[in-house]
């Protein structure tokens, strides 16, 4: 059965060659850079190797003293094979306002407007879909892989934090709780970032022109002024906001210890149409995406989540 395809405009004058479309939306975490790319990772997943070691500088002897101790285990990122598969009818646009590129043959062609704007439309919904999978994805769900988050959640080793819903007027105590409980060990290191869902973003910069009440006094940042965007910055430390992550969720974590497995890069770029009047002699033209993706992270216990209670 061929996706159905809803038509509610209809065609009037010459096609002006724009198509106008809701949501286009690029993934954020990879678009922002947030984890590390892994690519050319089939199903079958890579082994990752960690190094660790515990405190290498010991008294000073006459002799070789080898007392450290350095240790390398793995972790496994694995990666899912995924698809998109979509079909439509070229007869469904022949009343349509694109009409026009179709020819007057019956056998109609599809709009070559349409065909460049399902592709761009089709890259950017994928992009999208597939930033909530690398923080929410289940794998207990059919079509997903387990994310960061619900990785996160599985793991005792992680630095937990639990609170209300976030509001402009918790939301600087909150961020503070997480700065807080930031290991040591890897506190003021360069490639550290504190990542936000949108609404704790949204709620930090409300909090930042005095809509808040956590130590802001009357006039808040920059004399309560609305006007422009303020840095998304906490005590020094980068914030990023990720549409990807639920409400409420915050995560805290080195950029190079967080991975996206996938196997080719340019597989995410690709969409395959199909004319089928040459094959089948029907009127459909199928759309097909096919692409690897996966999570996984180094250290637990680097890494802070907090999330609503």
């Amino acid at each position: 059965m061929a996706t159905t395809t809803s038509i509610s405009t209809t065609y009037a004058g010459k096609y002006a060659g724009e198509y106008i479309f809701s949501a286009l939306k690029a993934g954020d975490t990879l678009a922002k850079d947030l984890v590390t790319v892994k690519p050319n990772v089939k199903e079958a997943g890579i082994t990752v190797k960690r190094l660790s070691t515990d405190g290498i500088i010991k008294d000073s002897t006459c002799d070789f003293s080898p007392t450290s101790t350095v240790t390398i285990d793995e972790r496994k990122l694995v990666v899912k094979k995924l698809q998109v598969n979509l079909e439509q009818c070229k007869e469904d646009f022949e009343a349509d306002w694109s009409s026009e590129e179709m020819g007057d043959s019956a056998f109609t062609n599809m709009p070559s407007s349409y065909v460049q704007v399902i592709l761009e439309y089709l890259q950017a919904r994928v992009a999208q879909d597939n930033d909530r999978l690398i923080w929410q994805g289940n794998d207990g769900s059919s079509d997903e892989y387990d994310g960061f988050t619900t990785q996160f959640a599985a793991d005792g080793a992680i630095t937990p934090i639990t609170g209300a819903a976030i509001t402009a007027a918790n939301v600087l105590d909150t961020l503070e709780e997480v700065y807080t409980a930031i290991p040591d060990n890897i506190f003021g290191q360069d490639d550290l970032i504190m990542i936000v869902a949108n609404n704790v973003g949204r709620a930090y910069q409300g909090a930042l022109i005095g809509n808040g009440t956590a130590g802001l006094g009357a006039n808040g940042y920059q004399g309560n002024m609305s006007v422009g965007e303020k840095p998304y910055d906490y005590l020094g430390l980068p914030m990023f906001t990720v549409g990807g992550l639920a409400a409420g969720d915050i995560v805290v974590a080195k950029k190079s210890e967080l991975w996206f497995g996938t196997g080719l890069l340019s597989d995410w770029n690709e969409i395959r149409l199909l004319d089928m009047a040459d094959l089948d002699g029907s009127q459909n033209v199928r759309m097909i995406m096919r692409f690897y993706g996966g999570v996984q992270y180094a250290f637990s216990e680097n890494i802070v989540y907090r999330t609503n209670a």
